[in-house]
């Protein structure tokens, strides 16, 4: 139902309903209001309702590198192996949510708004690094030297 797809692009159809397969993918699209597609060529798996992609009522999707699923504004939860960071968000959008939880190799927090917020910075490679020895290193250096 719709416009027959532009040939030599990779853009999907203009069509209302549109089904397409391959012997390593399917994708199904009921334009705006639903879509699906598995690939597993790209290791690609993701479905949407009311919107498209991220930008999305409600959603799941899943690569080799981020999975995110959502249902706006309830949640969203995203994971990127690439970058090492998660962020989840609930009752709002992004930045403008009541409650937040991040992690990346940077440092990791959470706040729950207006309430409070706590954020820690990663400065030293715990598992490889004697924090005692460097503890006490640095609360000896305000002794005067004997």
């Amino acid at each position: 139902m719709g416009l027959p797809p532009i040939p030599r692009v990779s853009l999907p159809a203009l069509a209302l309903y549109e089904h397409a397969s391959t012997p390593t993918s399917v994708s199904d699209r009921l334009f705006p209001l639903y879509s699906y597609e598995d690939d597993q060529a790209r290791s690609h798996t993701g479905w949407s309702f009311l919107g498209w992609n991220e930008f999305t009522l409600t959603g799941y999707g899943r690569d080799s590198n981020h999975t995110w699923h959502q249902f706006i504004p309830l949640y969203r939860t995203s994971e990127d192996l690439a970058t090492q960071t998660q962020d989840t968000t609930v009752l709002g959008i992004g930045p403008l949510s009541l409650f937040r939880a991040w992690t990346s190799p940077e440092g990791s927090g959470h706040r729950f708004f207006p309430l409070y917020l706590y954020e820690w910075q990663y400065r030293y490679n715990h598992r490889r690094e004697d924090l005692f020895k460097l503890l006490l290193s640095q609360s000896l250096k305000v002794l005067p030297n004997l």
